[in-house]
């Protein structure tokens, strides 16, 4: 049986607000020819590495949160949203010069029409940077984190003498590191414990459009030696995930059949669920089972939705 109640995890990393807009749509603009969408009802959820924290919060561990928001609406939702649900918000920091990011996903009968983004990109200011190395300093000595998850989607907190100082203290501190990363800083994570990037994010960092199996294989691994990485997790969608360790074994979950409504935020299920796993002492072939699952079922949810404990142990219940 799963139990992570006794693990401590940080999550450093880029947090958002996921707006959901449903409505319908039954006829077309005479103006111009896009669909005319007719707004019924809104959802709001936490996005980036709020929705991380959740999963972690959702799956039984301890979890506190270290991002930048907006002093604005959106961030102060963001950090109420996270504080009810058992995320530690101390440190979190708001910002005067930047503004917080918020996700719309505009969805007419049943299908997303389109995305509004509200951003700010750029790498943190000065002073904003030397803040969350203070948060993260004070965290670490507080909490004594088993792991540390670092959730980069390119919206400007994880630069790079930021990753680079969450890994050297983390060394001093003996805590593991799992990465989300975005191509940008794929070549900063030297001697990281869980490597994760999706299939086109890798794609993109070789600069290859496709690739056969044999190929992406002996690429991952050349990868991971090069980078000192023990555990690299490469997630595919419908084709599952591999998992390669430093030490040279090689695993392939394919995905399992599911009623797939949403994938936006099975990523985020996936590395929560490693890092998890990693923290509990799993061996590489069950965390990377479980992460696979764990992202099944979070396509199995409509929008940016958390698993449950108790979701992922019917789950994987089930699939025995």
């Amino acid at each position: 049986m799963l139990d992570f109640k006794n693990i401590s995890v940080l999550v450093l990393g880029d947090s958002m607000l996921d707006v959901s807009h449903y409505g319908t749509v039954s006829r077309m603009s005479p103006e111009f020819p896009v669909p005319v969408f007719c707004p019924e009802n809104s959802e709001k959820s936490l996005g980036g590495a709020g929705n991380v924290a959740m999963n972690i919060a959702r799956l039984g561990a301890a979890v506190s949160l270290i991002s930048v928001v907006g002093e604005d609406i959106s961030g102060d939702e963001i950090i109420r949203f996270a504080e009810n649900n058992d995320i530690n918000c101390a440190g979190m920091i708001k910002s005067q010069r930047r503004r917080t990011t918020v996700k719309h996903r505009i969805i007419g009968n049943n299908k997303q029409i389109v995305r509004i983004d509200e951003e700010d990109t750029a790498d943190l200011f000065d002073e904003e940077e030397r803040m969350l190395k203070k948060k993260l300093e004070k965290a670490l000595s507080m909490h004594n984190p088993d792991i540390i998850i670092l959730q980069d989607y390119n919206k400007g907190v994880l630069s790079l003498p930021v990753i680079k100082f969450v890994l050297k203290l983390a060394k001093e501190h003996g805590v593991k590191v799992c990465v989300d990363p975005k191509k940008k800083n794929f070549e900063a994570y030297d001697g990281v414990d869980l490597f994760k990037p999706n299939v086109k994010e890798f794609r993109d960092y070789l600069r290859v459009n496709n690739i056969e199996a044999e190929e992406l294989r002996e690429a991952v691994v050349k990868f991971q030696k090069r980078h000192k990485i023990d555990k690299f997790l490469l997630t595919m969608a419908e084709k599952g995930l591999i998992m390669s360790t430093l030490r040279g074994d090689f695993f392939h979950f394919p995905a399992r059949k599911c009623d797939i409504i949403d994938v936006s935020g099975a990523g985020d299920a996936v590395i929560a669920a490693a890092a998890l796993c990693i923290a509990a002492g799993y061996p590489e072939d069950k965390v990377a089972y479980i992460s696979n699952v764990s992202g099944g079922l979070s396509c199995e949810r409509h929008n940016v939705s958390p698993i449950s404990i108790d979701d992922l142990t019917i789950k994987l219940d089930n699939f025995r």
